[in-house]
């Protein structure tokens, strides 16, 4: 670790930024320190839908997220959704591979119309995705 931090600071020096560094570490922070922000619902997941919906619609489907985010369903938090849909309790600092989206469970049909409508959420870490079911209210989803 002491050789490659000697060769890091030779670097700087040779280009003249070791003595600036020095001088100035405040202007040098956003380079070498990325400030952590939470990440937030609408950046993190894409939704999918079976139908185009009007832009109101997809509005409403990020609803629930942007109120686990504005800390109105403690004591859920978009890191504990992140962890559930991902398995990863932070984003990874490349990102992850794949963009993380948010499905919807329908209703059945065809040869599955027998079985029970989905009443909670299901998430597969491997393709990032949160399946979240149909319910008539917000309030009806709210309170599993």
């Amino acid at each position: 670790m002491q050789v490659a931090l000697e060769q890091f600071k030779y670097v700087l020096n040779s280009l003249g930024l070791l003595e600036a560094l020095g001088n100035h570490p405040d202007s040098f922070r956003a380079l070498f320190v990325d400030s952590i922000k939470p990440p937030t619902a609408r950046d993190l997941f894409k939704v999918t839908y079976s139908i185009r919906q009007p832009a109101v619609v997809e509005e409403r489907h990020h609803l629930p997220l942007a109120k686990v985010q504005d800390g109105e369903c403690p004591p859920l938090t978009v890191a504990m959704v992140l962890e559930f849909s991902t398995g990863a309790t932070v984003v990874p600092p490349l990102g992850f591979e794949d963009t993380l989206t948010i499905e919807f469970l329908h209703t059945a049909r065809g040869s599955l119309a027998g079985q029970q409508k989905k009443t909670y959420p299901e998430a597969n870490a491997f393709t990032v995705t949160l399946r979240l079911p149909l319910h008539s209210t917000y309030n009806a989803f709210r309170v599993l």
